[in-house]
């Protein structure tokens, strides 16, 4: 995905990007082969034999290095090929030009430091001190390769610095595609790390070893961890009765209720994007299928990862006053907001602030990929929130504790996001209800919800709440909890937060805890009838288990240690969810129901970003879905006179 463009704009920017990126690599490889020699003080190797084709050894690399590139985004842009064409040659004559620009600049230097050279200045002490290589002993001059180096770094420092204000995924001036930040950075690490290998292999320090001798040192003396952010705010979480009370009171006083006592369970699953588009248009498809019934049956929303961020968005969108989603011109935003693409905010946190982290680490900077992410999500769940209540629009986004307050008034379901501790492989469930607390009898402990955690006095925004349920790994940080702006209260534990995948990807085991205390509640199981428990499963079924094929003997012997474990996370986890909802309806039996809802085909992306064909695709499978047997299920439970 990183390399389609579906705008023409995208192609424009990939295209001179790419020219940069490609002269930056050939024009250091040649400035290096020049001037090695004097570093090291060896002769140049082939030097007389190759010097003729000096400006074909800079040229070469530079075509070997633009061509695979520019074919492989005219080969997967939407646009058509002749807008794509002219994207591609008006970014490369872009490209050239800013060569030509830094050749003129570079050319005016020079030119001027001969002029005004009347002795030794602070350009020709610095050469000096840095030692062969930097310094002409028998000129007495700088090598004058270095300083097109400068006025190339300068020359790309200016579209460095103007990207961090003009791209702040904050308040975005436009939006650039994820490649754009992968070159950037590429562009980066290839001027700061060349330039350190120049510099240290004369004393034959490896850079690897540089690296590592730096990264512990940043480690050991600044503080170089990923925070999320705490407030103080008094609100204990209503209890599962009470919640479920409330919300049971307000749909037999609506003229909307379903009246047949169907309470829904639903569990989003993650899987990045994919995971958060499907979650949102599974939700909002049925509620336009099967009308207002649907959504106030639903008395809890357990969700993981990408899961997580498509029901915080179809959550944002509830009347606070009636309990469901009331203004249907809103619901085709929910599925545009979860489906729009966040990966260009986590490649300028990534390239910027965390970047800036690691060159500066003792500057204590609260911004970070996670914070970029976050901000994207915000801009999406703004007008949502915003419009949800008519009557008085909300200008705050929602925290922890306002979602709370709902919940225990019965006009928002239950929500859990899942999460999982890091340093105990815990689960951590980031909860608007409080769940019984686990006993001896029972193996499955989930005591850790927030506020036991962190305390009935600690808030928590739900975007936050969101990315740390979604901490798709290296993508976004695993994080520990701070005060906000440096405030006081009671000792935080140190834990790092990461994916709720790692533990429950299906988010099945919020709902089951939910069935057991629930209907082991005096007067709650009389008033409730069939139990829907609806998985939202972002994968299609048959990615599960792959087809056999005839693997390489030892690659499979190299990484087939690492590839099991990593696979075994989620064949167990689904093997888990199964047996847990078969036990639970053979406990209960004519209680419960279960229907899994997944996009028939389809080979999406696990990345926070979404082309116009996958948002198509999804499209294309709901309307497949919707003539299915799950989604009929659900139809004949909530309309059984209809489908008769």
């Amino acid at each position: 995905n990183l390399l389609i463009t579906d705008r023409w704009h995208q192609l424009l920017i990939l295209s001179y990007l790419v020219f940069l990126a490609a002269y930056l690599c050939s024009f250091t490889g040649m400035l290096i082969w020049r001037l090695g020699r004097y570093r090291f003080g060896v002769r140049r190797i082939g030097y007389q034999r190759l010097r003729k084709y000096r400006r074909s050894l800079q040229t070469v690399p530079f075509w070997v290095l633009v061509l695979p590139m520019l074919l492989a985004l005219f080969k997967r842009t939407l646009l058509g090929s002749g807008a794509a064409a002219a994207m591609i040659l008006l970014g490369g004559l872009l490209g050239w030009l800013s060569l030509q620009v830094i050749e003129l600049l570079r050319e005016k230097i020079v030119d001027w430091y001969r002029l005004h050279r009347s002795g030794p200045t602070a350009v020709q002490k610095l050469a000096q001190t840095l030692g062969s290589g930097y310094y002409n002993a028998n000129t007495g001059q700088a090598h004058r390769g270095h300083a097109m180096a400068l006025v190339t770094m300068g020359f790309l420092g200016i579209i460095y610095l103007a990207g961090y204000w003009q791209l702040n995924p904050k308040s975005p001036l436009f939006e650039v595609p994820p490649f754009a930040y992968v070159l950037g950075l590429h562009m980066i690490l290839t001027s700061l790390l060349s330039g350190a290998t120049f510099f240290i292999d004369r004393y034959r320090i490896p850079l690897l070893t540089a690296i590592t001798l730096y990264s512990a040192l940043v480690y050991n003396t600044t503080r170089t961890d990923h925070y999320f952010s705490l407030y103080r705010e008094v609100l204990p979480a209503p209890a599962i009765a009470e919640a479920v009370s409330a919300r049971l009171a307000l749909a037999d006083s609506s003229a909307d209720s379903s009246g047949n006592g169907i309470v829904t369970l639903v569990c989003a699953s993650g899987g990045g994007i994919q995971a958060a588009a499907w979650t949102a248009r599974v939700l909002t498809g049925l509620q336009e299928s099967i009308g207002p019934a649907f959504p106030r049956s639903i008395q809890l929303i357990s969700a993981t990862s990408g899961g997580s961020v498509g029901a915080l968005y179809y959550l944002a969108a509830f009347d606070p006053h009636r309990g469901l989603p009331t203004r249907p011109e809103l619901l085709p935003g929910v599925i545009d907001a979860a489906s729009a693409s966040s990966l260009e905010a986590s490649a300028w946190g990534i390239i910027y602030p965390d970047l800036l982290r690691i060159v500066f680490p003792f500057i204590d900077m609260d911004l970070d990929r996670a914070w970029a992410l976050e901000q994207a999500w915000r801009r999406q769940l703004k007008p949502l929130w915003a419009q949800a209540d008519p009557q008085k629009p909300e200008t705050r986004l929602p925290m922890l504790s306002d979602w709370m307050r709902r919940t225990g008034q019965g006009v928002l379901p239950g929500v859990v996001l899942n999460a999982t501790v890091v340093e105990s492989g815990q689960q951590l469930a980031l909860s608007t209800v409080d769940y019984p607390a686990s006993d001896s009898s029972t193996t499955i402990l989930f005591d850790r919800t927030f506020h036991r955690v962190y305390g009935d006095s600690a808030d928590l925004s739900m975007v936050s709440a969101a990315r740390l349920s979604a901490t798709f790994p290296y993508v976004t940080p695993v994080a520990r909890a701070r005060y906000a702006g440096g405030g006081e209260g009671p000792l935080l534990p140190s834990w790092h937060i990461a994916d709720g995948g790692y533990f429950d990807n299906q988010g099945v085991m919020a709902a089951v805890e939910w069935v057991q205390a629930v209907l082991k509640t005096p007067g709650l199981r009389a008033r409730i009838g069939k139990i829907l428990i609806l998985q939202i499963m972002a994968f299609p079924d048959h990615q599960q288990m792959p087809s056999p094929e005839n693997g390489n003997g030892w690659l499979s012997a190299l990484i087939g240690p690492v590839q099991g474990i990593v696979n075994v996370r989620t064949s167990t986890q689904v093997a888990r969810s199964e047996l847990e909802l078969q036990l639970l309806k053979d406990a209960y039996p004519g209680k419960i129901e279960t229907v899994t809802l997944s996009p028939a085909e389809g080979d999406p992306p696990l990345s926070w970003h979404l082309s116009q064909n996958d948002i198509a695709q999804l499209r294309a499978a709901w309307v497949q879905l919707g003539d299915g047997t799950g989604v009929a299920r659900i139809r004949e439970m909530f309309n059984p006179a209809e489908t008769k």
